[in-house]
Order: structure tokens, then sequence, then C-alpha cells
């Protein structure tokens, strides 16, 4: 098999189940029972993978919240910032959520559902869409639409596209008017790909996923710098210094941290740099090799190892099953379903239309990737592509009528 979807999931990395195994047996205390030595050593290995991770992502080990994952991790920032969307504005008692049309859907639902639980309210709460610039920056508001802003979220890099998205513009802009906000940052797909600093970083809250850089599924961790207004939501038992309740998953949190220390020295040896090399290669090949392809963000600042492309007459979906049926794994930008077309809304959300947005691939290279893999996945896509683009015109058409 040909594995090149790992912004999806990763690999696991090695070592990773032996690390991990003597905590499903052997190991076996209650984190949470230390008068004794069982309880004391699971203790011990969750602080221990708390200290691994503050190192990957340059921050103190009290400000790591473990969690199931990232989509919790993300439910849990908004819901400990709910009494700052009960807080009146001056203005017109209207607090806002501002998030980009890019983000992530985890973070889109966790938005409308905690604004949702304010309406009728003192002080209810509206979500304002930021739009993605040409240059691929945050879009400007108007001096009454920056006015009640509470929470502003933002991804660093995108899952489908893999562009960097700066913020700094809109934040710079927001803070000469209203500097009483939360930033959330979703650096979820940057981890373990290229260095993220949290300490550094203007994010009050952050929020990662070990499954995205080699880890256990089922693990992720909240990041909260001191001087954020969050506060506790998951209480009960007193886990994480009372900040998330339920006895801890020590095997899942001992596998993170082994993740994060293999991912601090890959970074450290080079990974960046090896992996962009694939991915360059790969999308080299690609346009010499297949007509009418178009790069996402080529040119612009993206991550190192993600190649999202515009393949015209195709659909993406269709492209990525066939490519299955060779045992090579890709990504696509919508879904087929009931006779329709689904397109990427992240794509729609930059300018594409819609034909185009329907017709995205991605490759997302990682672990154990080759050089010698791409010209077999560049083949299998050209004959593919080909094919199907004989097909696909009228039937393209019928759907999208």
């Amino acid at each position: 098999m040909i594995y090149l979807d790992h912004n999806a999931t990763t690999i696991p990395v090695p070592g990773l189940s032996s690390v991990v195994s003597p905590y499903l047996s052997s190991s076996f205390g209650n984190p949470s029972s230390s008068n004794y030595l069982a309880g004391r050593e699971a203790k011990e290995a969750i602080e221990k993978s708390r200290e691994q991770l503050a190192s990957l992502v340059d921050c103190s080990p009290e400000e790591i919240i473990f969690t199931s994952g990232g989509t919790e991790a993300i439910y849990l920032s908004f819901l400990g910032l709910l009494d700052r969307l009960k807080e009146p504005t001056a203005a017109d008692f209207t607090n806002k959520i501002a998030i980009s049309r890019v983000e992530h859907s985890a973070v889109q639902d966790a938005a409308k559902y905690i604004a949702s639980l304010t309406s009728g309210g003192l002080a209810s709460t509206e979500i304002t869409n930021l739009e993605i610039n040409s240059d691929l920056s945050i879009g400007s508001l108007t001096l009454d639409q920056q006015k009640g802003i509470k929470i502003v979220a933002s991804m660093l890099a995108n899952n489908e596209t893999g562009i960097f998205h700066d913020p700094s513009a809109f934040l710079n802009s927001l803070d000469t008017i209203n500097s009483d906000y939360e930033f959330l940052s979703d650096p979820v797909q940057t981890i373990g790909k290229t260095n993220f600093s949290f300490s550094k970083s203007r994010a009050s809250i952050s929020f990662l996923s070990a499954h995205k850089f080699g880890g256990p599924k089922g693990i992720g961790a909240l990041l909260v710098k001191k001087n954020s207004k969050w506060k506790p939501s998951f209480v009960g038992g007193g886990q994480e210094q009372g900040r998330r309740g339920g006895t801890e998953s020590v095997p899942l949190i001992v596998g993170l941290g082994h993740a994060a220390v293999n991912a601090k020295k890959s970074l450290a040896d080079g990974y960046e740099e090896e992996i962009k090399i694939l991915r360059d290669k790969f999308e080299e090949t690609l346009l010499s090799e297949i007509k009418n392809i178009e790069i996402v963000g080529q040119g612009k600042k993206r991550l190192p190892n993600t190649s999202c492309f515009l393949t015209s007459g195709v659909i993406g979906g269709e492209v990525s099953k066939a490519i299955s049926l060779k045992d090579i794994c890709i990504s696509s930008g919508s879904a087929c379903s009931s006779g329709s077309i689904n397109p990427s809304k992240v794509l729609v959300a930059l300018g594409y239309s819609t034909t185009k947005a329907i017709s995205a691939l991605r490759v997302s290279f990682g672990h154990g990737n080759t050089l010698e893999e791409i010209p077999i996945v560049v083949k299998e896509l050209k004959n593919i592509v080909s094919e199907m683009r004989l097909k696909n015109e009228s039937k393209l058409s019928k759907l999208m009528s």
C-alpha cells in the first residue's frame, strides 16, 4: 500500500505499541490512587508525557489539559469561554465570535453551539464570518463589526489545502479598539510537520490531536495560557488539576508523549525539509505528466507535506475511490451522495468555482513515503484522470443541473 493521506491520520511512530502495552497490562494502576506504587507509577507516566508534549509545542506543562482528541479540546475551549459571552457589551449587548470561513467543521460547529447557549438572554451571541483575502490573510472588518468580539478562532494551517493563514493584520486592527478577546489558534495540522511555539504565539488557547503526528487515536490536548479567562466546564473527579474530569487514559497519554518525543527529534533532524522535497517532486511530476492541473496555494506558505490540486473534468471523490483499488490512499475535497456533488467549503471560501472545487484531490506525505512512490502514483492518476475525463463531460453537466 502507498499511503498518502497523513493529514487524515498518520502511521503510528516506531515503538508506539511497545511503549503503550505495559499500561494495558502490568502497569494498570489508577493515577488518582497515589497511596500505593501502581497508582504513583501511572501518575508519573502521565506527568512525564505532559512534559514531553510541552517540550514539543513550547509551553509550560501546567498549560496542558489532556482530552480524548482534538474535537473535544475544541468544544472545551469554547465552553470554557461561555461566561465571556454572557457579558453584555457596552454598545449593543451583542457579543460576537469571529471565525474564518475555512475553519475545520469541528470549530465551526462548536462556535455555533456555544452561540446558541446564549440566545434569548441579556447578552446574545452572533457569529461573524471572516473572509480570506487573495494574499491568504484574514480579511478586515469595519469598526462596528469589530465591536463586541469576545472570541476569535483561526486555524494556523488548513487541513485540506495546507495553506497557512495569517491573522496578524486582523488581530492588530482588532487590538486598537477591542483587546478584550480570546484568540483560539488551531495548529492541529502543523504539530509534527513544522515547529510550533505556543508560548510565542498570540493564542490564549490552542488544541491538538495525537494521531496527526504519529500517536494513537482517541487522545489530544487543550493548551490554555495562564492569562486566559477560560474556565473548566467538564468537572468531576478532580483530574487534570480539576480542569477535565474523568480517569485519565494512561496508555493513550503515554503514546502521545512517545509520539511527541519522536516528532521533536524528527524536526531537529530535518524532517520538514525532507518531506517538502517529496511534495515538490510530486507536484513537479504531476504538472509535467497530466494536463490542466492547478496546485492550490502554489508559491504561498504551505505545510511541507501537503499538496491540494484541482483536476479539471473529473470529480475528486471518484478519482480517490478509483485509485484506492490500486492500493493507493489519497483524499478528495468533495463527497458524492444521492446523485449530488458537495464541493469543498474551504475551496469555495477561497473563491474557487463549484466546478473546480469538486475536482480537488489532496496528497499528504509523511514518515515512510519515498521518492520511488511518486512516479507510481502519478502514473495511476494519469490513467484514471484520462479515462474519467472522457466519460465525465456529460455526467458533470447532468449532476450540476
